[in-house]
């Protein structure tokens, strides 16, 4: 039988922590280069970490749904969830992190596609 020490669990915790971080940052800026670039690796450190810790705050625990509301604060800006009442409703609300997901998804692409056809 094997055990594992609570030293150990923390190790590996922060272990998949920093993994975590790291496939973030790569993330944001392979796909948002304009908005990240001009950003040090420690401020964005600190908005990944700020904005994980408010996806967890309104149920997104997985790393989809974390890396969704990252997205969407990358494109819609960090106020995004009161900002917009349809996120401020879907966040707020008992769904599912799956539903939620795809409801983050859909009004993202739905307010750029408003944008788009307003000429912005």
């Amino acid at each position: 039988m094997i055990f594992i020490r609570n030293r150990q669990i923390k190790t590996l915790g922060v272990a998949t922590r920093e993994a975590f971080l790291l496939r973030m940052e790569t993330h944001l800026r392979v796909n948002f280069v304009q908005t990240v670039k001009p950003l040090p690796k420690e401020a964005l450190r600190e908005i990944i970490e700020s904005n994980w810790k408010c996806a967890d705050g309104f149920g997104l625990k997985s790393e989809l749904g974390v890396c969704t509301f990252l997205n969407a604060v990358f494109t819609l800006g960090e106020t995004f969830p009161t900002a917009f009442p349809q996120f401020d409703e879907l966040l707020h609300s008992s769904r599912s992190e799956r539903d939620k997901i795809k409801g983050i998804e859909a009004g993202v692409m739905s307010i750029l596609e408003a944008q788009a056809a307003e000429g912005r």
